[in-house]
């Protein structure tokens, strides 16, 4: 059953992002991989396959090592692409090896000899897989932050560019592979193998469905990744120069007036062409004179002029979504979310209580 889902949710995932150009082919690949190390699985123990092929056992096309690079792989695409080629190669490397340990020691499988140290064999084997696959996820979390840090810094809207959900299966996965360590020595000397595959197969659905689901859906950002964590250097413990201080004044002024914060779809790029400055500088100065990163300090206009529209008679006529697309909202969900933050009451009950 986990093999047919992998199979139609993975090739489901493939056809999608061929279609719409996005980098979840990587993802599919992924699901389609771990249906098919879940088909092993349950041949081995359930369709006794290593009773006709005991070599089976030593089966190399598990490629065990490559899922959680090929997560990884998919971070790096989403959170502004792959600048260290050869590490990322490098990694790669490890499921190659596995695959030629493993191939050798099928083509000169001895039951008898292997009888002696299959439990030592699992243990270390699964040992070893689990804690480089919680290695490489740990590098997959830190590059998801740094970038969610980063997109904060260089987008007042961050609809559709937010990685929550890619976290959450990062965290999914970590608890997945600690499932797997716990269980190469404990579960596989103590438990029935068949609770322990039973446990695994509604893990490995769940985790099926959630990156089917929500994959798809993730666009990466034109700016590199190193442009996103320059802009994201904190520098709030630095002090404004009087002639820095100037230029925020200006800067600030410009984005007032001009109403810049009305449109929807600024980025600090924007204000970089306008104000002629670079768009570190301009991160820098927001991030001393106010503590707030760009995301913030935009949306606090927003918010503020949200407020004097619900105030104003003239605009009774808009519904609060409207408000929200004046103020340069997006999305209704975080404007009504900001805004609660903000003053403790909903944009209706705000515009009641005037």
């Amino acid at each position: 059953a986990i093999f047919v889902l992998a199979t139609l949710s993975g090739i489901s995932v493939i056809t999608k992002a061929a279609r719409e150009k996005s980098k979840a082919q990587l993802l599919g690949v992924l699901i389609l991989l771990i249906g098919f190390q879940s088909l092993t699985q349950w041949l081995y123990y359930f369709g006794n396959i290593s009773a006709v092929l005991p070599e089976f056992k030593m089966n190399p096309f598990t490629f065990y090592y490559l899922n959680s690079i090929l997560f990884y792989h998919y971070v790096l695409k989403i959170t502004g692409g792959v600048k260290n080629r050869k590490g990322l190669i490098a990694l790669y490397v490890v499921p190659a090896i596995e695959f030629l340990i493993l191939s050798f020691l099928f083509i000169r499988f001895q039951e008898n000899i292997f009888k002696s140290y299959e439990q030592t064999y699992y243990i270390f084997y699964g040992v070893l897989i689990h804690i480089f696959s919680l290695g490489v996820l740990t590098l997959a979390l830190i590059r998801l932050f740094a970038y969610e840090k980063g997109i904060k810094q260089a987008y007042s809207d961050l609809e559709g560019k937010r990685v929550r959900w890619a976290k959450i299966t990062a965290f999914c996965l970590c608890f997945l592979y600690a499932y797997y360590l716990f269980s190469a020595y404990f579960l596989y000397i103590f438990v029935n193998p068949y609770i322990y595959l039973s446990i695994d197969a509604v893990l490995t659905i769940f985790v099926i469905q959630w990156m089917s689901h929500y994959g798809i859906k993730q666009s990466p950002p034109k700016e590199s990744f190193d442009d996103l964590k320059e802009l994201s250097a904190d520098s709030s413990e630095e002090r404004l120069s009087a002639e820095d201080e100037k230029m925020f004044i200006e800067l600030e002024w410009s984005i007032v007036n001009d109403r810049h914060f009305t449109n929807s779809n600024l980025k600090i790029a924007d204000l970089s062409q306008v104000a002629n400055l670079p768009a570190k500088q301009i991160s820098k100065l927001i991030n001393q004179s106010t503590g707030k990163n760009f995301n913030q300090y935009i949306n606090e206009f927003r918010i503020n002029f949200a407020e004097r529209l619900l105030k104003d008679e003239k605009y009774d006529q808009y519904s609060v979504e409207g408000i929200a697309q004046e103020a340069g909202f997006n999305s209704k969900s975080v404007f009504n979310s900001l805004f609660k933050s903000k003053t403790g009451k909903t944009p209706s009950e705000f515009r009641k209580s005037r």
